[in-house]
């Protein structure tokens, strides 16, 4: 899948609000009551991404802070997707769709000092696919996630996140370990 496919698939489970008559919704209603209505006009976050961003972009029109909310989600979205695509993916197909960009700097800046670097990437761009490509070229990678809430999906998303070699730690208590 091309990132025009993942984008247009992306569009098409979150860019638009129409009833979700399945058992999937049926499920969702007894298990997530305050959160299982997709068709109505709100956004899980909507009012902390509208908070950040008006705190941070508080120069921009209410239009321009807008769309930064929107890329956002839209950003999100692609890369949940990418790394759920990513599941049945070979480490070659993963190189493929992957490219270093400027990480000679941060390998010069490494060898320089004789001392492991923390990058980070806070969640711009890709953060998942860049992950497997540092992980794939041989560098160690540890990954600080933030644990969910529904512990079903811990193993689940720590066995995507680790399946090149990269190691995942809790957030809670990360400080300490780095």
């Amino acid at each position: 899948m091309n990132v025009k496919e993942l984008h247009a698939l992306a569009e098409n489970l979150f860019g638009k609000k129409s009833p979700l008559n399945s058992l999937h919704q049926e499920i969702a209603d007894n298990f997530y009551p305050e959160r299982a209505n997709f068709t109505v006009g709100r956004s899980l976050g909507q009012d902390f991404a509208r908070e950040n961003v008006d705190l941070v972009f508080a120069e921009r029109s209410a239009l321009e802070r807008k769309r930064i909310i929107a890329l956002s989600y839209d950003n999100f979205a692609r890369t949940m997707l990418s790394l759920l695509w990513s599941a049945t993916k070979t480490r070659e197909q993963i190189e493929s769709v992957t490219t270093l960009v400027g990480f000679d700097a941060v390998e010069k800046a490494a060898s320089a000092t004789g001392k492991p670097l923390i990058l980070t990437t806070f969640h711009f761009g890709n953060w998942e696919l860049s992950s497997f490509g540092v992980a794939i070229s041989g560098r160690p990678v540890l990954i600080v996630g933030e644990d969910f809430k529904n512990p079903l999906l811990r193993p689940f998303f720590h066995q995507l996140r680790s399946r090149f070699g990269s190691e995942v730690i809790p957030q809670a208590g990360a400080g300490v370990r780095l």
